[in-house]
């Protein structure tokens, strides 16, 4: 969600502010709260705090006779989590749509793509085995199914 430069640098600033203390795990959020002039306590709380589970689900797909696409993700879910969708087309090649965790940051509930794409889609894969998803079921469309 940061990049790697930007959380390495603020991981860095952590451990230098702490070095040799010991910290409290409200400590490590505030040091990166400060460190970034950002409040994160909107991916801290229902992370750390909330007994909350992370699911993503593609509840909509739509493709007209243009190619142009609808997809729909759902958070089902509680938790921030990044939205990776994986589109596979008929000749086997595959673009990626890629949105971090902020974008749940506001309350959202759904995203929404609307794309034209030049090929016809074979299938549609949301998330990727690096980012939780308790039921995977919801997580794949396939065209003519």
């Amino acid at each position: 969600m940061l990049g790697q430069e930007k959380f390495k640098a603020t991981l860095q600033e952590y451990m230098a502010r702490w070095n040799g203390k010991h910290p409290m795990p409200y400590d490590f959020f505030f040091s990166f709260n400060d460190a970034l002039k950002e409040d994160l306590s909107w991916y801290w709380k229902p992370w750390f705090f909330e007994k909350g589970y992370p699911d993503l689900a593609l509840s909509e797909v739509a493709i007209d006779k243009k190619g142009k696409a609808k997809i729909v993700v759902t958070q089902k879910g509680s938790l921030p989590i990044p939205i990776r969708l994986i589109v596979l087309f008929t000749d086997n090649s595959t673009e990626e749509i890629n949105e971090t965790a902020r974008y749940w940051k506001n309350g959202a509930k759904t995203f929404e793509v609307e794309k034209k794409f030049s090929k016809p889609i074979q299938k549609i894969t949301l998330s990727g085995l690096m980012i939780p998803d308790v039921n995977r079921k919801d997580n794949v469309w396939e065209a003519g199914k």
